[in-house]
């Protein structure tokens, strides 16, 4: 893949991010894994395919503050 078609979909990726961001739907483990994040240590989500992960992750994470990469 070329250097700029990589920078390309990145860019899009977050957009995408930012246009739907507003539409998701709080989930009720949302407090307690927030509380879990102000800790230093590594976390680790796991869950079966398609369980809102990488959602969830999005979602707990002020704008800007995570890099996400999807392929």
């Amino acid at each position: 893949m070329i250097e700029s078609d990589l920078k390309q979909v990145l860019i899009d990726q977050q957009e995408d991010i930012a246009s739907i961001r507003n539409r998701w739907i709080t989930r009720q483990v949302m407090p307690e894994f927030q509380r879990s994040l102000a800790s230093s240590l590594i976390k680790g989500v796991m869950g079966v395919r398609r369980s809102g992960k990488s959602t969830l992750c999005l979602l707990a994470s002020p704008p800007g503050t995570l890099a996400y990469v999807n392929f």
